[in-house]
């Protein structure tokens, strides 16, 4: 039971690390400008914390299966804590990742509108094309400069 506890107890910190992680990003999802530099420090991190995730979650089950338990583990009173606290902050992890997902979709649709504004502003006539070919079409005065 003791190395059981222990994969819990690694799994405990692993899902607080997280769930500050998240907390971090809706944080600065939640800024008028995005600091792409910083979000990408935080996803690197989500992405390493869960592979540790899953890779002590796989330890859990094997203990698990050596001690012939499951959680909750209604008869083992220290182990039922760790897993209640691990339940408690994978519901604020996954409603942190809803805010987060929101967050992106608001943001998404500011850069399409501001994406459709452009392309109104700037009109039909652009240097390139759909294919980034010349178009062909130049509206300006060619000089010959000489000194």
């Amino acid at each position: 039971m003791e190395a059981l506890s222990a994969v819990l107890t690694q799994l405990q910190t692993l899902m607080d690390e997280l769930a500050d992680t998240l907390t971090e990003e809706v944080s600065q999802l939640s800024q008028a400008r995005v600091n792409p530099v910083s979000l990408q420090v935080i996803s690197d991190n989500k992405s390493r914390l869960l592979s540790s995730i899953d890779f002590y979650d796989e330890k859990r089950k094997e203990e698990e299966k050596r001690c012939q338990t499951q959680a909750p583990y209604p008869h083992e009173c220290p182990l039922t804590g760790q897993w209640e606290h691990i339940v408690q902050v994978v519901k604020r992890s996954s409603q942190l990742n809803q805010k987060s997902f929101q967050l992106l979709n608001l943001h998404l649709q500011r850069v399409n509108e501001f994406k459709v504004l452009m392309d109104k502003a700037s009109g039909t006539q652009t240097l390139y094309g759909e294919g980034g070919n010349n178009n062909g079409t130049f509206t300006g005065k060619a000089m010959s400069i000489s000194v």
